[in-house]
């Protein structure tokens, strides 16, 4: 593609992700050259997010930084992404879906009583598709991909007009829906993808969102949160090229974005833990890649599955992977992303600045080695 069209700009971000890059084999010098010619936003998303990668496997850091920011900077302005109108939708969710539904004396009753759906959610990556191979080397289990069927379900059936699958509109005119007919409706629309295994894994990340509700809806369904050190959280979403048109990722157009986007989806998993208590079952990214199997025997037994060893080999399954993480899945589990944003430096500080106000962080520090 790049011989026919030197400037099809795609073409050179995804070459930069085929493997990894070398000082005796790169490609730094042509997509330098290439940065004047790259005039809209788009252009400079998809080269910027190639130079940088490459940079970063050349080990230089601080000019990866630059040219992420120079990749995300217009395409940021252009699609004026506003963190406040996702905290106010956040902080409507945890308002909505309050303790009550769950445990109070207005709990709401029914459901569909399907037990086949696994639920994998999250911030993107911070491990989903990890989990999601590790249980999908299970003899009962088949992994359904990033299924979109939940909130289109749910847009479906409240016939909300707002514009867009997860809105305020929508999720308040959900808690009316008979709960017993979106759980079937769901499942009935995973068919005939799923039905053939005794379980199937939904690995929709912004499906946290949707975890009270879907407790409502398949009371039987198993929840999984993916948790990973925050630093390293919104590093990997601010160094992720997500689809340029998908808005529910327009953050990661801004590293302090990101930051503010953690903080938000932290309030509202939380939030979770306190009106489902026990019902979400946390996977810490840290603790899977040092103790795997301890990890992994965990979540296998929260899914009510035996176990069975192969689930520790999931990076021999021939299975597709269609996520930004098809690449790591292919390999044994490994730990060297942890801590991974210390290697950015000075750049890291405002961030790290944001999160330790929070309290993720002692305050006075940085981000030295």
């Amino acid at each position: 593609a790049i011989k026919l069209e030197p400037h099809r700009y795609q073409a050179h971000a995804a070459l930069a992700q085929l493997r990894r890059q070398t000082p005796e084999d790169n490609h730094l010098d042509r997509l330098l050259a290439l940065k004047e010619g790259a005039e809209s936003a788009l252009d400079r998303l998809h080269l910027g997010h190639a130079i940088a990668k490459e940079y970063e496997d050349l080990g230089d850091f601080e000019p990866a930084m630059q040219s992420l920011e120079w990749a995300k900077s217009r395409q940021s302005s252009e699609v004026n992404y506003r963190w406040q109108e996702d905290a106010a939708l956040f902080d409507r969710i945890a308002t909505v879906f309050e303790k009550e539904l769950f445990c109070g004396p207005k709990s709401a009753t029914g459901g569909c009583d399907n037990s086949e759906a696994i639920f994998v959610v999250g911030m993107p990556r911070t491990g989903t598709t990890l989990v999601e191979r590790i249980l999908a080397s299970h003899s009962e289990v088949y992994a359904a991909g990033e299924l979109q069927n939940f909130p289109l379900q749910v847009k479906r059936m409240t016939s909300a007009e707002s514009p867009g699958v997860i809105n305020i509109e929508t999720l308040e005119k959900s808690l009316h829906l008979d709960k017993t007919k979106l759980g079937q409706a769901y499942i009935d629309s995973t068919r005939p993808r799923t039905g053939h295994s005794s379980h199937f894994i939904d690995k929709l990340p912004i499906n946290f969102m949707y975890l009270g509700l879907i407790h409502l809806a398949l009371p039987k369904a198993k929840l999984v949160c993916l948790r990973r050190d925050p630093m390293d959280t919104c590093l990997s979403n601010y160094r992720q090229l997500f689809g340029a048109k998908f808005k529910y990722y327009y953050y990661s157009y801004d590293l302090m974005h990101c930051g503010r986007y953690f903080l938000q989806f932290d309030n509202l998993i939380r939030h979770w833990h306190r009106v489902m208590p026990g019902v979400v079952h946390e996977v810490r990214y840290e603790e899977l890649v040092a103790e795997p199997e301890r990890v992994s025997r965990e979540l296998v037994a929260f899914c009510e599955l035996h176990w069975e060893p192969q689930c520790l080999e999931f990076h021999t399954q021939r299975g597709s992977v269609a996520t930004p993480s098809a690449t790591q899945v292919r390999q044994p589990i490994y730990n060297s992303s942890v801590d991974r944003w210390r290697r950015y430096g000075d750049a890291m500080q405002p961030l790290y600045d944001m999160l330790s106000s929070a309290g993720f962080y002692p305050q006075g520090a940085g981000p030295g080695p």
